[in-house]
């Protein structure tokens, strides 16, 4: 039996791409396609899940005038997300034969209630599963959400019996570390800026093995070898 699996996107975005021919920087580009969907990486997330047959709920924050419209494009993905009143945030892709140039707002500022209510909905969720479940954090966090938080909600996952992965960036990634998480999957670039290294490898040996330790002072940085951390104890999953 597979464990289920409920991802938190606390960011979601309205995802919106520009295709043409090149960009002509300072002059009015004709734009020859354009894509708009519901999207931020949970949810895109769920929905590879989905293509290989694998079930996965979605939940975030979602708020604002356009709540309605972005839950209508989640499609067939079962979706727990807390309403909030600030508006969803929307990102900007514009693709040429150069490449992609993305622009990324920050998103909406949330409240410490608001913040609340989403760690209490998750946990009653996974309670509700019966079972060991894979609670996944996926994406950035918006403004207002504090790392203390983010800690709380990891930790409390894992002494629930439950698996955490978590894929993020910054100060949210050393402190999910320092909470335990089972698993952290950065890219190269956001295991760099939350390092502050010079290379992938230095960032390996920078940013992994804090499990259990108390998260630092932002000035400071986790110190161990993330192939060689050894992780707290924890349950064996019997399929992922």
């Amino acid at each position: 039996m597979r464990s289920p699996i409920h991802i938190v996107a606390p960011n979601p975005t309205f995802d919106t791409t520009y295709r043409l021919p090149r960009i002509e920087l300072g002059e009015a580009n004709r734009v020859t396609d354009v894509t708009r969907i519901s999207g931020g990486k949970g949810l895109n997330t769920a929905r590879v899940l989905a293509d290989l047959g694998i079930e996965a709920s979605v939940g975030g924050f979602v708020g604002g005038p356009r709540a309605q419209e972005f839950l209508a494009g989640v499609g067939n993905v079962e979706a727990y997300f807390t309403l909030i009143d600030a508006p969803l945030r929307s990102t900007v892709s514009v693709i040429d034969q150069t490449g992609s140039t993305s622009f990324n707002e920050a998103g909406p500022h949330v409240s410490a209630a608001d913040v609340e209510s989403l760690i209490e909905a998750t946990l009653d969720l996974l309670e509700s599963f019966g079972t060991r479940a894979v609670l996944s954090l996926n994406g950035s966090n918006p403004p207002g959400t504090p790392i203390e938080a983010y800690s709380f909600l990891i930790a409390r996952a894992r002494e629930a019996g439950h698996i955490v992965e978590v894929d993020t960036s910054g100060d949210y990634l050393l402190a999910a570390a320092a909470a335990g998480a089972h698993v952290l999957k950065p890219n190269e670039h956001e295991l760099l800026a939350a390092t502050g290294g010079g290379h992938h490898r230095r960032g390996h040996l920078d940013v992994v093995g804090a499990r259990g330790r108390p998260h630092p002072p932002l000035a400071g940085r986790c110190r161990a070898a993330m192939a060689h951390a050894r992780p707290p104890p924890c349950p064996r999953p019997t399929a992922l």
